[in-house]
């Protein structure tokens, strides 16, 4: 029949303190066929000699395809040398083999759970990080029965990068839960390995949504991107969607944008960024929702000026107690728009369930005497199509702020830089 050969990754202690005397270390290998084709033998390299003493837990499928575990217990003064050990994989009359040795790089957590012996096979394996049920980067495989018999075996995967779950001094634990009655055997067991690549979602920015109607996710991953494998998207249910783009920024980062509409957005729907690395065993997941639940508020807006200085004014202008939290402020001079370089605003503050900002634009004294206008428009969703900004202005002859709410189509020498 068709034979696979295993990709084979290993897996160190997360453990920092290894006080204990000894250090579990283990390796995967995965995407194999056919079925229990793969053992293991372990050889320490710094002796010289074969390890016997060790254990291969049962075998798990997903999508046609076979993974195995094994783990060893070593000497934590050897771990500490950074003595080596080589795993091996062997399938018939050929291995697959990779050494396992304390490395100082960055590490992502595995923790697999394994449930045993239960029927019937109904059940959900959950995961908690604390008290927090954590969904992200959780990998479940489905039940299959035990070497032929009535009952089922099931396991999970959780991906932590490891400063995660070691800052937040929060125990990690696997639930299996299942019609009461039947007697389950549940074991959790963690490694690290080292993490070649960060994945962050980028939202939409102010800018692209309010002047050019354009809502876009970036999917960015930075790292090691020598085996990278495909950066992908889908939505809450699984279904596989297509990415509008893909950029690679410079020599370590690529992006992959995805168009979504504004009521997928609006509504808070989920989209997950799934990328495959040939260097980790499990895909990276990444979910974007965007923060909804709560009523629409429309910003309140007033311009506060002028703070004279010897030779230059600074202009205000406040938009408060608005939800959500997108704005975008943008500035004009006698209703011509004003390079983003010229003003500043600030990160927003939130106040209970509602957010403010100010932005300030400071001018030449000289300019301000000849009694040109200046106006604040604030970009909010809650302004109707028709009225896309409200607008606040002020001059130098009145020192009077007026109000107007305004069809403006700002043009892109606007964004922000």
């Amino acid at each position: 029949g068709i034979q696979t050969k295993p990709t084979v990754f290993p897996l160190q202690s997360c453990a920092s303190d290894t006080s204990g005397g000894l250090v579990d270390i283990g390796c995967l290998a995965t995407g194999y066929v056919p079925s229990r084709s793969v053992t293991f033998t372990w050889r320490d390299k710094g002796k010289g000699s074969d390890i016997s003493d060790f254990v291969q837990y049962p075998e798990v499928q997903r999508n046609g395809a076979y993974s195995v575990f094994t783990q060893i217990k070593v000497k934590a003064e050897d771990w500490e040398k950074s003595n080596t050990y080589t795993c091996n994989a062997n399938q018939g009359q050929t291995a697959e083999s990779t050494d396992v040795t304390r490395m100082g790089k960055r590490f992502l957590s595995i923790f697999a759970c394994l449930a045993k012996g239960f029927s019937p096979k109904t059940h959900k394996l959950k995961w908690y990080l604390g008290s927090k049920e954590v969904t992200e980067n959780v990998t479940s495989l489905p039940e299959v029965k035990d070497n032929g018999d009535s009952l089922f075996s099931a396991s999970s995967f959780l991906s932590l990068p490891e400063k995660q779950w070691k800052s937040d001094e929060a125990r990690v634990t696997c639930v299996f839960e299942r019609k009461p009655g039947s007697i389950v055997q549940e074991s959790v067991s963690f490694h690290c390995i080292e993490d070649p690549i960060t994945v962050n979602i980028f939202p939409p920015t102010p800018e692209k949504f309010f002047l050019n109607e354009e809502i876009l996710l970036g999917c960015k991953v930075t790292g090691d991107l020598s085996n990278l494998g495909a950066i992908e998207w889908e939505n809450a249910d699984g279904s596989k969607l297509v990415a509008m783009k893909e950029v690679k920024e410079n020599g370590n980062s690529r992006v992959s944008w995805l168009s979504i509409s504004y009521e997928e957005w609006s509504n808070g729907t989920e989209f997950v960024c799934i990328v495959t690395h040939s260097d980790l065993p499990l895909p990276k997941r990444e979910t974007y929702q965007r923060e909804n639940g709560r009523a629409a508020k429309a910003p309140s807006v007033f311009i506060l000026g002028p703070a004279e200085q010897a030779k230059q004014v600074t202009l205000t202008c406040y938009a408060k107690d608005f939800y959500p939290k997108e704005v975008l402020i943008s500035w004009l001079a006698s209703d011509e728009p004003l390079d983003r370089s010229r003003f500043s605003t600030t990160s927003l503050i939130q106040t209970g369930d509602t957010y403010s900002v100010y932005s300030q634009l400071t001018i030449e004294k000289d300019e301000w005497d000849e009694g040109k206008g200046y106006s604040c428009a604030v970009h909010h969703e809650t302004n109707s199509k028709e009225i896309k900004a409200i607008v606040r202005a002020i001059d130098s002859l009145t020192k009077k702020s007026s109000s107007v709410n305004l069809s403006l189509s700002i043009p892109q020498t606007c964004k922000a830089a």
